[in-house]
């Protein structure tokens, strides 16, 4: 630290990249900390021609480092307001940008330094709205303070699309029918054989990107809440827009682990993956009747199929197959109970009275279903599916989940247009 060099810094991020894939994401977070100070008493030596040059890389290196580890632990750091869309006004590449590793890591230190403004900037708004509510602790105590910062969420989440619009075009990921990169409705990709492989690498790891910090910065709107809320609509179309992310990263995964060797060596997937499986867990748990959760449901067993591509010597893998098998259980038996009501417990055998059976079927008797989803009424003509069982080709489990459930429904289940 008394005298830090280019090679020092390097290795701090190098240790903080191996601390977070090992699990000490704390440890990673203090690590990047360590560099940055080196990185900072490097900057003041202007003599060093080939310094200067590296400097700024490893700057955006360890932003993006960062921001990873700030998302995940929920701790973030005050920037200067504004630095987020200079930084993106400054840097914009053009249509006929050259085909450089620079560009995509330009492009990730954008969309890293982009989110930690919003997140930083959704904090400061809750806070505000709850420092000025009588009663209200959290987003989840009041319905309406909850849709307010949601609605606040939906209007951030417009500056992702912005930079999504700016991506070059050779960063972009080709999909199956003319669908839009950085979208999620569904349409398998399309690789070309002729682009060399480490530019197929960048537009997925930037895709994917994407798709992850999107779900990080949505789920919070998942409530699980013991009665109906009214008056939640923007958190509840942040809740589905959440999953939706959450089913296109699973589905990117899940086709690229099974037809190319892509995402080979790619210790971050891992960490995408297990972040939508949280997000798909927890949306089908919280809204059981909801029409979207079906979809969630068998995004969890591509999921599944995903972490046994890892084979059995694994262990975070097996432990991951072993956690979405324990929530397929628990979802269903929760979709159960709301569907049929509340099983009662047993009675003792010896205060079971002796009465005749009754002669009206059970399918007869009328029965109320408690209406406890806050994101809709149950769809009709599902009961009989299976929705666990995940087979048929690629083309064909993108396709099955494009047919609309409801015309509501439907606009939800797709990218929301600006």
């Amino acid at each position: 630290m008394d005298s830090p060099t280019i090679k020092s810094v390097q290795c701090h991020l190098f240790c903080a990249i191996y601390l977070s894939y090992a699990g000490y994401h704390n440890a990673a977070y203090t690590t990047t900390k360590l560099a940055e100070c080196s990185l900072s008493m490097l900057s003041l030596d202007h003599d060093d021609s080939l310094q200067q040059e590296l400097v700024p890389r490893i700057r955006n290196c360890l932003r993006t480092l960062q921001t990873r580890f700030s998302m995940r632990l929920g701790r973030f750091e005050k920037r200067p307001s504004g630095m987020a869309q200079q930084s993106l006004e400054v840097t914009t590449p053009s249509s006929t940008v050259e085909f450089s590793w620079f560009v995509f890591h330009e492009q990730v230190a954008h969309l890293c330094t982009l989110v930690e403004d919003i997140a930083t900037t959704f904090l400061g708004f809750c806070n505000q709205i709850l420092d000025t509510a009588e009663g209200a602790t959290d987003l989840y105590t009041d319905p309406i303070i909850r849709d307010k910062c949601a609605y606040f969420m939906k209007d951030q989440m417009n500056r992702l699309k912005t930079w999504s619009a700016q991506v070059p075009a050779h960063l972009r990921i080709s999909r199956k029918g003319s669908m839009e990169s950085f979208s999620t409705r569904r349409a398998p990709l399309e690789f070309d054989d002729s682009d060399p492989q480490w530019l197929q690498r960048q537009r997925v790891v930037l895709e994917c990107q994407y798709h992850d910090f999107c779900v990080t910065l949505l789920r919070v709107f998942f409530h699980f809440s013991p009665k109906q809320n009214r008056g939640t609509f923007n958190s509840d179309e942040n809740g589905i827009s959440c999953v939706n992310h959450a089913y296109t990263l699973t589905s990117i995964i899940h086709q690229i682990h099974g037809e190319t060797d892509i995402l080979t060596g790619c210790y971050q997937a891992f960490e995408w993956q297990q972040n939508a499986v949280y997000a798909l867990a927890a949306f089908a748990a919280a809204n059981p009747l909801c029409p979207p959760t079906p979809s969630a449901r068998k995004a969890l067993g591509l999921a599944g199929e995903v972490f046994g591509s890892y084979g059995d010597t694994s262990i975070p893998a097996m432990r991951m197959r072993k956690l979405i098998s324990e929530f397929e259980v628990k979802i269903a038996e929760n979709i159960a109970s709301f569907r049929g009501g509340p099983t009662p417990g047993p009675t003792p055998r010896s205060a079971q009275p002796v009465e005749e059976p009754n002669p009206m079927p059970q399918s007869d008797v009328a029965m109320e279903v408690p209406s406890q989803s806050v994101l809709g009424p149950v769809p009709l003509g599902d009961s009989n599916i299976d929705w666990s069982i995940v087979g048929g080709s690629t083309e064909q489990w993108w396709s099955e989940l494009d047919q609309p459930t409801q015309d509501l429904w439907s606009t939800w289940m797709k990218e929301f247009e600006p």
